[in-house]
């Protein structure tokens, strides 16, 4: 899976939580939004194995990968995927980082999820259907 449909799942999960992190989450959170910043090498990796680690955040996270996943493989049949392990230049966001980093990364989401982490991801698939 690639860095933009990780992060976009994680964020729209994190925006969908009741509650603001535990501290000691949070603070795991934004060692992993400093890591990002200061290491455009950094596994994304640890972003999905962080939303596994926290049962809240780990049931909406597995609930939206299996909803992209879905989506993906519909679109698949019908000729017009995205493929999902190839990273493409979009990635993450400067606003992404600023999430993981921030001192309530929860309502921060929350703020940020006008946008639509997930519209993002949807609109790769316009752009493979069109290109």
């Amino acid at each position: 899976m690639n860095k933009q449909t990780i992060i976009e799942v994680f964020l729209t999960s994190l925006a969908k939580q009741e509650k603001p992190l535990p501290p000691k989450q949070q603070k795991q959170l934004n060692e992993i939004g400093k890591n990002l910043r200061e290491n455009s090498n950094f596994d994304i990796i640890n972003i999905h194995n962080f939303a596994l680690s926290y049962e809240p955040l780990q049931v909406i996270y597995q609930m939206e990968l299996r909803e992209v996943l879905k989506a993906a493989a519909e679109r698949q049949k019908s000729g017009i995927g995205v493929d999902l392990s190839q990273d493409d230049d979009e990635g993450y966001t400067p606003n992404d980082i600023a999430i993981l980093e921030a001192s309530d990364s929860v309502n921060e989401a929350k703020k940020t999820k006008k946008t639509s982490f997930l519209g993002r991801f949807f609109s790769r698939f316009k752009r493979s259907a069109a290109g």
